[in-house]
């Protein structure tokens, strides 16, 4: 997270390639990192798949504008605690602090209300 300073806040969505709903989330996620990136808000993605081959060949097919990453142990511990399945997205503000979760099939109007929150914690 060290990267992310000076930003608004990251949004981290937890996702597999074999995760059909997964794609809609992309989907929906997309217009919204398009609005939100150039106002410091950060995407990141973590694959909980193994081959990283895998990853590379569907971010590239998805087109995914964000970073993408493959899960690590401190990032299954994470959601594993949270107790959410995939494809679900966390909203932290530039200290960490989660602001809001989003679990299953969200839109885009999920994404933006809250982003909005995390302008709101931001800017109190």
């Amino acid at each position: 997270m060290r990267d992310y300073k000076g930003k608004i806040g990251t949004v981290v969505i937890f996702t597999a390639t074999w995760c059909t709903y997964c794609k809609e989330e992309i989907r929906a996620a997309k217009p919204v990192y398009e609005d939100n990136s150039l106002r410091g808000i950060q995407f990141l993605m973590v694959f909980q798949d193994y081959d990283v081959g895998d990853i590379r060949r569907y971010a590239k097919a998805n087109a995914i504008p964000w970073p993408v990453v493959q899960k690590t142990d401190y990032s299954m511990k994470v959601f594993q605690r949270e107790g959410q399945g995939v494809p679900s997205a966390y909203f932290l503000t530039n200290e960490g602090k989660v602001v809001a979760s989003l679990a299953g099939r969200n839109s885009a109007k999920h994404y933006r209300e809250a982003i909005d929150l995390l302008f709101e914690e931001h800017f109190k």
